[in-house]
């Protein structure tokens, strides 16, 4: 009878824990629920060095690979990285850490957010940790409606962006450029229509 009542308190637990998940997605898809609160994935200094990202999933299922909609993510970059969100909303609300710790990082291609609102109140922050040398950002691409829109690119020591291609000021409103190179409590910021 113990070992019945067990695997029944088992399956109740079990089945809130799904509940809940399913609950905060939901909640989350509508706004309720800041979206970056469900993931967290940091591989960081330990792993090697990543020449590409691609973030492919629009929204279900956030867990896959593939899937960066409301997660923060740390990648440990290497030289001429790119980072492609390249279908609807595939990056919305992200929080993406591209951290340059080894000497021979000198450039990132490009971050092109290539599909409707793909970027959309996304975050980007790019940090040299081996702050010697001058770091190189070849182009941010906003290549669809809303696909930059509320998108927030953070540069951090010796950062620098070469161009921004967004045609239209509807692919890329309320995106901003922080360039914290000279000051690193004060930003230079800049909308990226226009730069």
């Amino acid at each position: 009878l113990r070992a019945i009542l067990q695997r029944i308190t088992s399956y109740v637990i079990m089945k809130g824990a799904i509940i809940l998940i399913l609950s905060l997605s939901s909640l989350t898809m509508q706004g309720l629920v800041p979206s970056r609160l469900l993931l967290h994935e940091e591989p960081g200094v330990g792993s090697p060095p990543i020449e590409k990202v691609s973030c492919t999933k629009t929204v279900w299922p956030i867990w896959e690979e593939e899937a960066c909609v409301g997660k923060e993510l740390t990648y440990n970059i290497a030289n001429e990285f790119e980072l492609y969100c390249s279908s609807q909303g595939s990056c919305y609300g992200s929080i993406i850490n591209l951290d340059i710790n080894y000497f021979f990082v000198r450039s990132i291609d490009k971050l092109v957010f290539s599909a409707p609102y793909s970027g959309y109140y996304a975050t980007i922050n790019i940090r040299n940790k081996v702050g010697i040398h001058k770091v190189e950002l070849h182009k941010l691409k906003c290549q669809d409606i809303g696909a930059c829109t509320e998108l927030t690119l953070n540069l951090y020591d010796g950062i620098y962006l070469d161009d921004v291609d967004c045609a239209y000021p509807h692919h890329c409103h309320n995106c901003v450029i922080n360039d914290y190179s000279k000051n690193p409590i004060i930003p230079e910021t800049k909308p990226c229509f226009g730069y």
